[in-house]
């Protein structure tokens, strides 16, 4: 399973793949997302991700229809990225964000710092 996603202090943590956002990384990174998951909401925990996109260097077609898919399978209250170096990547996930309609729930942040306090502010348990 990958060691890019882990569970810190309540919140799933995710990096991307030094070698590139792959369809196969993201489905390896679902597998483990959804266990953990199954985890958080066992205990009502809220499901907030943090996604570290500093090793994102590209991302196909395949990779996005795959990343839009990983969403559509998660459960999750927030999730914040940053680290997105390349003024095309963030435009893309801007993009890819708004096309589902998620500008709430997702949010890319210039800081690791910024985006962690923007999730914890936010979480509440599961009622």
């Amino acid at each position: 399973m990958s060691d890019r996603v882990q569970l810190i202090d309540g919140i799933i943590c995710q990096e991307a793949c030094p070698g590139g956002i792959t369809v196969e990384s993201l489905q390896e990174d679902l597998l483990k997302l959804l266990d953990i998951q199954a985890e958080l909401q066992k205990r009502k925990a809220p499901v907030c991700l943090l996604y570290n996109a500093a090793n994102a260097r590209r991302a196909d077609s395949g990779a996005r229809a795959q990343a839009v898919y990983n969403l559509s399978r998660l459960n999750y209250q927030r999730i914040a990225v940053f680290g997105i170096r390349s003024v095309y990547l963030r435009q893309m996930a801007r993009f890819v964000i708004l096309g589902m309609g998620k500008q709430r729930k997702i949010r890319i942040f210039s800081s690791k710092e910024k985006a962690e306090k923007w999730l914890r502010e936010k979480s509440r348990p599961i009622q």
